[in-house]
């Protein structure tokens, strides 16, 4: 017969005190492993978003084919910046800061800002694009970001990971957007 089976409340303390040591730590690392992954979720959230505003702010700089301006990076970069600064995600010119933006224009030369270093990070090997399109390609790595690295002891460790995304947008020539 177990001491809990008594009636007293003196009894089942100690059966309580050793159940919630055995379970607590199980409870916790299924706490921080649910907040590292929604960590990841939100960061792969804003680098989505951050390529889809820099790719509008480049179909609202680049040129038509006739005139043959190409998107303008500079604000492609401050669009981006303005989205993943929220995150604590610092997009920088320098080598090894582990971001990078690159811009492609289907009329004129690509360009990119950011890590030059960084491998994997390219535009997506999909479709070519078309006349009067643009994209911009957002890549993170996690090394550049104050991600939490609480559980990379038990395995379950993001660094070393890319978050990456692409946007397409049509341009936006002056006389579409006229009435």
């Amino acid at each position: 017969m177990s001491a809990c089976a008594k009636p007293t409340l003196r009894a089942c303390r100690g059966v309580v005190t050793l159940e919630l040591i055995l379970a607590l730590p199980v409870v916790l690392i299924v706490f921080i492993a649910a907040f590292q992954f929604a960590m990841a979720v939100i960061f792969q959230a804003a680098v989505t978003h951050a390529a889809a505003v820099g790719a509008r702010e480049a179909g609202k700089t680049a040129g038509s084919p006739q005139t043959n301006k190409p998107a303008d990076i500079d604000v492609v970069v401050a669009a981006v910046r303005d989205v993943v600064d929220a995150n604590g995600i610092e997009i920088t010119g320098v080598d090894g800061s582990g971001t990078k933006v690159i811009l492609e224009d289907g009329d004129g030369p690509d360009s990119a800002f950011g890590d030059s270093t960084m491998t994997g990070c390219g535009p997506p090997s999909g479709p070519p694009l078309q006349s009067g399109e643009v994209r911009v390609t957002v890549c993170v790595n996690v090394l550049a970001t104050p991600f939490c690295h609480a559980l990379k002891d038990w395995g379950l460790s993001f660094l070393g990971t890319v978050f990456h995304a692409s946007a397409v947008v049509k341009k936006e020539y002056p006389q579409d957007l006229s009435p």
